[in-house]
């Protein structure tokens, strides 16, 4: 029977420690760790018993504000709804099992927790293999967990896991001092980060990570608005730790991939000392799946690009969306969000640039030569740094001018995209006539002028948004009325024959506030509706008039 054991343990280690090499070959060997597939090797791996799939059950804890002597976290709430909409999205955990605790206070999650026992009780009641993951983000200390002004005291969060009767328990903890709660053999903390083999467990299935050593600092980032571990997990679950090419991200890959780009972060000097490490006591299946790669909804293929960061904006609001490290020798998925998205990587004469639309394509393969260069600029925003790619373009346009109800006015427009901002330089032109039918009375009108709008966004949206602003324009109008009542022979008044034709030239001016609404299509494409209240002045010879009105419009535009 021994030698079943232990011939059934060598042959899970192998099938383990085969996702290795490939990932050891990707990043130099001075920033790795001690080799996770050596620690799984020592474990004894009992065969899986026949059962239904495995319920997977997810509590996610964001939690910004610490006790009260601690500064408040910028993105620890947001950590925690990202990861909970990762799992989500790589379909290893259904919505309905997806416990999202965002600063709540400790009550609610103890109240939260004792429901996730229950459930997990009513499983193992029925037959049904269970999968508990716990994520947190927030304060933290090696005496325990800081939740809103309270401590939740770390020996209660290992008697909760030691009778949480769940087949597998994962504990992901990104907080401060969070390698403290590593259960180390012979009950000591060492100092270095390393991995070590454990003897004994309090609570047998449970694996905890952690995103830094024992006495180190967790760190957020204002770039990635978020936690720096967190973020590169996030990336590692979006298809780059997939080292073995199978479409499925396992926990180990995850980490090692997170563990490795944190590293990097460190060596580059972006980061103070910042470790992550694992441990775990395990007599299953040791390497769940935390993502699968076909069940995301689009994805870029990064075939040949160099080594270095790759930084991805979101194509609508310009902010950074995540930061990923590649090593010139990668053909890898990347899962991302159907939206619009800016990719971008530096070199010595200027950053490489490439806008890439998802909203209507599952796929994009992405490659170093059709990449654009810019000189680099970059702007800071609230949130962090974004890039201003200079959203330009050109729109052609038409709407009803209020002075003269039955005219169209169109326009030819030049347009200046920021952060903030939609500003519009434009030409407008028009041209009118009534012939008079059978009373002999014939006007016509031609109207040439400029305007300018400045807008900024209300609602923004991956496939649109809605603006407000204010605006100003200028109209240059002559008018001729021709009277053809008479034919070549004019009525004389007092002697003095009158004119059969009278031509006016006058200046329109206006002051609006436009609110506009647009949708974006393939091809760069862009349609908007707009209407715009006024104020219209008239000068002319005859003196000034002002009348209140309204110009509803539409308009068709490209980006450059």
């Amino acid at each position: 029977m021994l030698a079943f054991i232990l011939t059934k343990a060598h042959r899970s280690a192998t099938r383990l420690t085969r996702r290795l090499p490939r990932f050891h070959a990707r990043f130099p060997a001075a920033l790795h760790a001690p080799a996770a597939a050596a620690v799984l090797s020592a474990l004894v791996f009992l065969p899986r018993p026949a059962s239904a799939e495995v319920q997977r059950i997810g509590v996610f804890i964001g939690i910004d504000h610490g006790l009260a002597d601690e500064p408040t976290l910028h993105y620890a709430s947001r950590d925690a709804k990202e990861m909970g909409e990762a799992f989500r999205a790589a379909g290893t955990i259904d919505e309905d099992r997806i416990y999202l605790l965002v600063n709540t206070p400790l009550d609610k999650v103890r109240g939260a927790l004792e429901e996730v026992r229950g459930r997990v009780r009513e499983l193992r009641k029925s037959g049904k293999e269970s999968m508990v993951l716990i994520y947190y983000s927030g304060h933290a200390n090696s005496q325990g967990l800081h939740v809103q002004g309270r401590e939740f005291p770390r020996q209660e969060l290992s008697q909760y896991l030691d009778s949480l009767e769940s087949n597998l328990k994962v504990v992901i903890l990104d907080a401060c001092e969070s390698g403290d709660y590593l259960r180390r053999k012979g009950g000591h903390l060492v100092e270095a980060p390393k991995l070590v083999t454990l003897d004994k467990l309090e609570g047998k299935g449970t694996i905890y990570i952690s995103s830094s050593s024992a006495g180190e600092m967790s760190q957020e980032s204002e770039d990635y608005r978020g936690a720096i571990f967190t973020h590169h997990f996030l990336n590692g679950m979006r298809g780059l730790a997939d080292y073995d090419g199978d479409k499925n991200i396992r926990l180990m890959e995850a980490f090692d991939y997170a563990r490795v780009s944190t590293k990097r972060e460190e060596i580059q000097g972006k980061v103070d000392q910042q470790n992550p490490e694992f441990d775990f006591d395990l007599t299953g299946e040791s390497d769940p799946i935390v993502a699968h790669l076909n069940r995301q909804e689009s994805r870029l293929l990064l075939e040949k690009m160099p080594s270095g960061p790759l930084e991805i904006y979101n194509g609508s609001t310009l902010e950074l969306e995540s930061k990923v490290w590649l090593t010139g020798q990668d053909t890898v998925s990347f899962s991302l969000p159907s939206n619009k998205h800016i990719l971008t990587y530096g070199e010595k004469d200027g950053s490489r640039i490439l806008e890439v639309d998802l909203t209507w394509q599952r796929t994009a393969v992405v490659k170093p030569d059709i990449f654009r260069c810019k000189s680099k600029s970059l702007l800071f925003s609230k949130g962090g740094r974004s890039l201003d790619m200079g959203f330009h373009g050109v729109q052609i346009g038409m709407r009803r001018f209020s002075p003269f109800e039955a005219t169209g006015l169109e326009s030819m427009d030049y347009i200046l995209r920021g952060y903030w901002t939609k500003q519009t330089l434009g030409a407008t032109f028009t041209q009118a006539g009534f012939n008079g039918g059978n009373s002999g009375i014939a006007n016509s009108m031609r109207l040439y002028g400029m305007e300018y709008t400045a807008e900024t966004p209300l609602v923004r949206g991956m496939r649109g948004q809605i603006l407000a602003g204010a605006g100003a324009s200028w109209q240059w109008a002559r008018q001729r009325i021709t009277d053809s009542r008479f034919g070549n022979s004019p009525p004389v008044v007092d002697g003095r024959p009158l004119p059969l034709s009278k031509q006016v030239d006058a200046n329109l001016y206006r002051v609006s506030l436009p609110v506009e609404c647009e949708g974006y299509f393939p091809l760069r494409m862009w349609i908007s509706a707009s209407v715009a209240p006024g104020v219209y002045m008239y000068a002319s010879g005859g003196g000034e008039r002002f009348r209140l009105g309204m110009e509803p419009g539409m308009a068709v535009g490209h980006q450059f």
